[in-house]
């Protein structure tokens, strides 16, 4: 081998160390701003410890303290502060048992922006927690939907892929939809994997047996289960991720909202 050539391949080789090194160091620093945004989002905007008179006693059944004063099991949300940051704000999406506790944007002209865009609008891989362009600001829909990256540094949607498990499921029942409205158990029923071409999408329904055939796909379909009643006239929430197992693939994880 002549030294042109090796002096080539060496270079080729010291390109591509390059070209690696700087990717890696992009993603972490993607990765360390986009966890501290939504931590400074928390911290800044969600008490964990709120006072009793800061307690929507309607949106949730009150639990005894100690003190004869009445507590919630989730925390008090600032909407005003985060209104400042993103006027489209619509809830905060929170799943005891895991890392999930995010702030939700709402619905745009399509499910592009926040793909990967943080909630605060800056360009990031790690993007935003979202409602569905098509759904209801106010989760008015039969069927809402919330997408979240499945990020390999354990962050946004990634925990969902814990319900795969129905022992999970069964420790882990219950997440809490917070809006500036009205506060919601969500209490889930299913979690399965779909492809992006799924009725399980749809929405809206024109008829009551319309719904009801939906709902029995859903069950049909699912990986895990829980024996929870959802009836027409419920609201479900659909919470989604990628998941690998085949081409095109959803994992999605539904459960129906309870005021």
């Amino acid at each position: 081998m002549s030294r042109k050539h090796r002096c080539l391949i060496v270079g080729g080789l010291l390109c591509i160390m390059l070209a690696s090194a700087i990717y890696i160091m992009s993603t972490c620093y993607n990765r360390k701003v986009s966890g501290d945004v939504y931590d400074d989002l928390t911290d800044r905007f969600v008490s964990t410890d709120p006072a009793p008179t800061q307690v929507n006693h309607q949106a949730l059944p009150p639990q005894p303290s100690d003190d004869n004063h009445s507590v919630t099991p989730y925390p008090v949300v600032d909407w005003e502060g985060l209104r400042k940051i993103n006027p489209d704000i619509v809830g905060w999406i929170l799943v005891p048992g895991t890392r999930i506790s995010y702030p939700i944007a709402g619905p745009l002209t399509d499910n592009n922006f926040y793909l990967n865009h943080l909630f605060d609008g800056r360009w990031n891989p790690a993007g935003a927690i979202f409602l569905d362009a098509r759904c209801h600001s106010e989760f008015m829909d039969a069927n809402s939907i919330i997408y979240g990256h499945h990020m390999s540094d354990d962050t946004m949607f990634n925990d969902l892929v814990l319900f795969k498990k129905q022992s999970f499921l069964d420790e882990h029942p219950t997440g809490y939809l917070l809006t500036p409205k009205k506060n919601y158990t969500i209490d889930f029923f299913v979690g399965s994997i779909v492809t992006v071409d799924s009725p399980i999408w749809q929405l809206r329904f024109d008829t009551n047996a319309d719904f009801t055939a939906w709902l029995n796909l859903c069950r049909d379909t699912a990986k895990v289960r829980l024996p929870v009643p959802v009836e027409p006239g419920d609201h479900v929430l659909t919470l989604s991720t990628c998941t690998y197992e085949k081409k095109q693939a959803r994992w999605i994880l539904q459960g129906v909202l309870r005021e």
